[in-house]
């Protein structure tokens, strides 16, 4: 039986909140500051914690952040009312909390939501990896995005300028897509991904700076092999670019923000890789591309998982449209049968391969070319606008496609 512990300065929202949980399979602890929340963590084996957000001596923030620290193998929600943005996007940012349940709370929702994040947890098999996501805090970006995107916020507040910058840095992309999407800022379809131009309007300039100047960088991507680290990093420009051309050129139509999104962070698993293993996982990398051996295969040898198992959880925790997830999950096989966003997957399965052909590394993946057959698409008739791509500037945010 999953233990769940909840605490709230006030008797009465404590109690309102227990009565939620008398029949559910959850067995409730309850505690009335964050001293007590502590004492009790450290006594009791506790799978989850939910906290108020304003309490007096210790927040519920500080109370989560200690959490993090002393128990990261615990589940972090936070109770807050709609005025504390800045905490809010603060906990966000780090990761203090995977999600919020805002006051007054309905209770079938909120049992709702305390079932599927036990459920995505539980879905991780490798728990030493569910508690690196549900404890990931920030990914580091690029010094050289990071720096372009501090001085263009700085010298104007062009918003198509600023968002080609993001996609050019799957770590940004993620950050702001993720916070976008989060209980406090989501007004729209929680099952419609968001563009990147959108998730900064809704964020605002001044929290969207605030986030990128807290936003680290990269302090290993100047070592051996570092080559592969910045083409890792910056290929999710690429790739929304070749979602968007396919689509226009092969399925003639506007493609839809789930399927840029999907584009930009299918192989967020591999930044992930890069934040937990670092120079083991960089010399495995280029390894793979010598032996003309696939990623996958190098990564499950050696660490037992692979980059689209870890970015599928990683994305799946931070309630990425489903979409998303089984693009990252599976777009090194895009035809198992699990898959159920079939044409999407089918789709970033392509743009993958032709995406790191274009970056001259060309043992990275294999082509399935079943896809071709399964969306209906010429292979011969794509390959031709592919040449055209080649010769195009694909590095340059300011080149329309």
């Amino acid at each position: 039986m999953k233990r769940v512990l909840l605490v709230d300065d006030e008797k009465q929202i404590l109690r309102a909140l227990s009565r939620v949980f008398l029949e559910s399979p959850y067995s409730i602890y309850t505690a009335e500051s964050g001293e007590e929340a502590l004492a009790i963590l450290d006594e009791q084996k506790i799978d989850m914690i939910v906290s108020d957000m304003r309490m007096p001596y210790m927040n519920g923030y500080q109370l989560l952040n200690k959490v993090k620290v002393r128990h990261p193998n615990i589940i972090r929600l936070l109770l807050s009312g709609y005025s504390e943005e800045n905490t809010i996007l603060k906990a966000l940012n780090e990761n203090v909390a995977k999600t919020f349940i805002f006051k007054p709370w309905e209770n079938e929702q909120l049992l709702l939501l305390v079932d599927k994040t036990f459920k995505v947890y539980e879905s991780m098999e490798n728990k030493d990896i569910a508690q690196f996501v549900n404890n990931i805090g920030t990914i580091p970006v690029l010094e050289g995005n990071h720096k372009s995107l501090l001085q263009a916020l700085e010298e104007s507040n062009n918003l198509e300028k600023i968002s080609c910058i993001v996609k050019k840095d799957q770590a940004i992309s993620a950050k702001i897509l993720r916070i976008a999407q989060s209980s406090y800022y989501q007004k729209r379809d929680k099952t419609k991904a968001l563009k990147v131009e959108e998730a900064i309007e809704d964020i605002g300039a001044k929290n969207f700076k605030m986030l990128v100047d807290k936003t680290s960088t990269c302090d290993y991507c100047h070592e051996k092999h570092s080559e592969y680290i910045r083409e890792i990093w910056t290929q999710s420009l690429i790739s929304n670019k070749l979602v968007s051309r396919f689509y226009k050129t092969m399925m003639h139509k506007q493609p839809p923000s789930l399927a840029l999104v999907a584009g930009a962070l299918h192989n967020i698993g591999m930044l992930l890789m890069f934040k937990r293993y670092k120079m083991e996982y960089l010399s495995l990398f280029a390894e793979s591309i010598k032996k003309r051996k696939t990623i996958e295969q190098k990564e499950v040898e050696l660490f037992g998982i692979s980059h689209g198992e870890i970015g599928s959880y990683l994305l799946d925790w931070w309630e990425f449209p489903h979409g998303v997830v089984e693009a990252a999950m599976y777009h090194h096989s895009p035809t198992e049968k699990a898959v159920v966003n079939k044409k999407l997957v089918h789709i970033i399965h392509l743009v993958n391969y032709y995406t790191f052909k274009l970056m001259g590394i060309e043992n990275y993946s294999r082509l399935d070319t079943e896809v071709f057959t399964k969306l209906d698409v010429s292979q011969r008739k794509w390959e031709k606008e592919f040449a055209k791509i080649k010769k195009e500037r694909w590095y340059d945010c300011e080149q329309k496609i």
